[in-house]
């Protein structure tokens, strides 16, 4: 039987914080757990290794919700509530918080030793984006970790200086760990040209897939709830992503204007989904210079149920992103029926195949010749829908998990 320690950082994060954290990363690990957990045979342990009490409560609700077992004991690693207001009356506010995180952080330390000693074998961390915590024993447990792209090394420019010193960190760590999964070939080829000396490590591909409620819904009142809603008044483009430099959305106002310049109200509307990431875009300055700010509506973040939704409604998914490690929008959309129009680069043909209209990213007027020709050939539409469906066939959370069992059982 193997045993699996999942970190659920990114996960605690997702459903703590922002919209903004619910990336794509947040996506893969929650759904990841949550068929990790489904198979017979294997020890999945959900685990947080930061001593934060208010993460582990959203992170074992989440796994409660999914009836996910959690190992005995383990919530008495972080302080009882009780100890937790006793502490400062004692000693004050001031000193209460270093106390806490020490005594947090030995109980951690003493739970983690104490699942070592009660097994026959050892378990392997495994780590959905960042670095496994030091209080590692590198000796006793084998570690994994899951890279999904290396964007702020190959193109700094439109990452934060968050991202830029993480991957510094990255770089000095990743020799320690144990086995590495990239999300695609080209991930792989990126890190490895990056990395030469991680070629000689255990490592493989295995790609996303889309959560199971990216499929064609019933036509029901929910649907019309969702498109009432977002003030859908005519049919049109979707695109999906964190609204950041490296989606490449100005860009797609400049294209869209032109198609809007050609067709006038025909034009579909063009509804703009995702969270504020970071960097001001200036899209509805750009927006409103371009004339164009009345046939666009932004949603901001949407709930999986709602987006799909949108999907299936829209005359396609435009994705016009200039960098991506793999690109799970492009997945969600062809399970859901959608047509996608999408940047032509590398990944998105690895994901894709032939499942897609490809335009190249800095061409303002190849990507409105392509919207033109989605919007007004309905077989061209028919057709993509066909070949998407044929090529999401592919991509499953059953064979990924499969393959992430398969992979860390090797180390």
């Amino acid at each position: 039987m193997n045993q699996l320690l999942f970190d659920t950082s990114v996960i605690a994060d997702g459903l703590l914080g922002e919209a903004s954290a619910r990336t794509g990363i947040f996506r893969y690990a929650k759904c990841l757990a949550h068929q990790l957990a489904q198979r017979k045979g294997e020890k999945f342990i959900p685990f947080l290794p930061q001593p934060d009490s208010t993460k582990l409560r959203k992170s074992y609700n989440f796994f409660d919700a999914n009836n996910i077992s959690q190992p005995h004991g383990f919530q008495s690693a972080v302080i009882p509530s009780s100890m937790g207001t006793l502490i400062p009356n004692m000693i004050g506010k001031r000193f209460s918080f270093g106390l806490e995180s020490r005594i947090e952080g030995t109980a951690l330390m003493w739970r983690l030793n104490k699942l070592l000693n009660d097994s026959s074998v050892a378990p392997v961390y495994f780590s959905p984006h960042s670095m496994p915590p030091i209080i590692l024993n590198k000796k006793i447990i084998k570690t994994a970790i899951c890279i999904h792209d290396i964007i702020p090394v190959l193109h700094p420019e439109v990452c934060t200086e968050w991202s830029i010193k993480f991957f510094k960190l990255l770089r000095k760590q990743l020799p320690q760990i144990d086995g590495i999964i990239c999300v695609s070939e080209s991930t792989r080829n990126h890190l490895f040209d990056w990395m030469p000396e991680l070629e000689n490590k255990p490592s493989t591909v295995i790609h996303h897939a889309a959560d199971d409620c990216f499929s064609p819904p019933n036509k029901n009142k929910f649907n019309n709830e969702v498109l009432d809603t977002i003030k859908v008044s005519r049919p049109f483009f979707l695109a999906v992503g964190t609204i950041e430099p490296r989606k490449n959305l100005n860009l797609l106002l400049e294209s869209y204007a032109k198609l809007i310049e050609r067709h006038g109200d025909n034009a579909p509307q063009l509804i703009i989904c995702g969270p504020k990431g970071w960097g001001d875009l200036g899209l509805n300055t750009q927006g409103t210079r371009l004339k164009i700010l009345d046939h666009i509506s932004f949603t901001g973040y949407i709930s999986n149920e709602a987006l799909a939704v949108l999907y299936s409604s829209a005359i396609c998914l435009i994705f016009p992103s200039l960098y991506e490690g793999f690109g799970l929008p492009v997945l969600e959309a062809i399970s859901s029926g959608a047509p996608v129009l999408c940047s032509s680069i590398p990944i998105l043909h690895e994901i894709l195949g032939e499942a897609a209209l490809f335009f190249n990213p800095s061409d303002s007027n190849q990507m409105m010749e392509c919207m033109e020709r989605i919007f007004l050939n309905k077989w061209l539409r028919a057709d993509l829908i066909s070949l998407g469906f044929q090529r999401a066939k592919l991509f499953s959370w059953t064979q990924t998990a499969d393959k992430t069992f398969e992979f860390i059982s090797t180390l």
